[in-house]
């Protein structure tokens, strides 16, 4: 009997330790694989940092409006705001080093709005991107 109570307290150690051990941990996001090398707005090229933001500090009447970071799905996306006192219809164009990249852009007029939504994913990766611009006529 002493001996069947001293195997089922070693297997129950053992089954503790074993079942302790955190195998499941995710990777963290990284969104230099999308490759995101330059985007243009209305003709004019903004920096990328990070893989992820722009640039837009020495951009007029153009601000980030919110950022929403999934950490566990791996998607970002981003709102931006632009005052357009132009007469020429908006303009967003992204491109990716990598050739495999899918970049959707999606785009939507109103009366005094004028916008587009930019998907950015790789396949075989769970990162995603998602850049809102909305252009309001000023």
């Amino acid at each position: 009997m002493k001996k069947i109570s001293l195997l089922l307290l070693l297997l129950a150690t053992v089954l503790c330790f074993s079942c302790s051990k955190d195998d499941d941990k995710e990777t963290p996001a990284d969104y230099l694989v999308l490759g995101i090398t330059s985007v243009t707005i209305n003709g004019q090229p903004l920096s990328v940092t990070s893989g992820v933001m722009l640039d837009v500090n020495n951009v007029k009447n153009m601000t980030i409006n919110s950022v929403e970071n999934q950490i566990t799905k791996k998607h970002i996306s981003i709102n931006y705001a632009i005052l357009d006192n132009s007469v020429v219809t908006p303009t967003v164009s992204f491109t990716s080093i990598y050739p495999d990249v899918s970049i959707v852009v999606a785009e939507k007029t109103g009366d005094k709005t004028h916008s587009f939504t930019v998907t950015v994913t790789r396949k075989g990766y769970e990162e995603q991107l998602t850049y809102t611009f909305v252009f309001t006529k000023m």
